[in-house]
């Protein structure tokens, strides 16, 4: 479960430039010494090696759950990655589980795979991508950009009633995030030539540019052969098989 709290480095380089991605992910990270860096920043401008982050966790940070401190407590504007974070467990923060932006995507797919609806679901659909690109791209395909759209929508809000993992679950496109990790994971996450905000070992804030493209494997090692059903549901609990040995998937 907290697990889903983390950021897929993979996903916040393919995710689409624009309001939405700022509002989503923290364009900076803050540091102890009141820096702001990149997440990919080292203490000494090197490549990432495995241990001269200036961000232990080295990745991007979802900023959800994520608030500001005001006068030692939670402040209740959107968080503001410049300013000190509120470090506190417990927080008067709403949960979000269905927004409006989400059930416009799953009108517009429904529309789209139904052959029902499509211009009105077409047109509402533009207004999920105005306010996330300040444009709208052009789309060849609704229900497939709906689909995606509505991954975007849900990013860092694990406790969305339907997730990005629902979404590919029922088109049973499970297997390509599985051998994407199971992979090489080559994709090239931050290019080199990149600008970079970084910090070095005694706080003090310098820029660099990246000499390398950077790739990195998320630290959640898969090594498993894909197994159908079998990699996508859990196990009957055992005290149902015991009932029921004919109990399969």
């Amino acid at each position: 479960m907290w697990g889903d709290f983390l950021a897929e480095r993979k996903f916040w380089a393919q995710f689409p430039e624009g309001p939405r991605k700022n509002y989503v992910y923290a364009q900076k990270l803050r540091t102890t010494q009141g820096n702001t860096v990149d997440w990919w920043a080292t203490t000494d401008g090197q490549p990432y090696n495995g241990s001269n982050a200036v961000v232990s966790d080295y990745r991007p940070m979802f900023v959800g759950f994520t608030l500001n401190a005001a006068s030692g407590a939670p402040a209740a504007a959107p968080y503001d990655y410049t300013a000190p974070f509120w470090g506190g467990m417990c927080a008067g923060k709403t949960h979000q589980i269905i927004r409006y932006s989400e059930v416009i995507c799953w009108f517009a797919e429904a529309a789209a795979r139904s052959g029902k609806h499509q211009s009105e679901a077409a047109n509402e659909l533009k207004k999920v991508q105005q306010r996330a690109y300040n444009t709208v791209p052009a789309t060849s395909d609704l229900a497939t950009q709906a689909m995606k759209e509505h991954g975007y929508e849900v990013a860092g809000m694990p406790f969305a009633l339907v997730s990005r993992r629902a979404d590919e679950f029922r088109l049973n496109i499970l297997k390509e995030a599985y051998d994407y990790r199971k992979g090489p994971q080559d994709y090239v996450l931050v290019p080199a030539g990149t600008l970079t905000h970084s910090q070095d070992e005694n706080g003090v804030p310098f820029t660099y540019t990246t000499t390398q493209d950077l790739r990195l494997k998320e630290n959640m090692a898969v090594t498993a052969a894909w197994n159908g059903d079998n990699s996508i549901y859990q196990i009957y609990p055992p005290k149902e098989t015991e009932k029921n040995p004919n109990l399969r998937r």
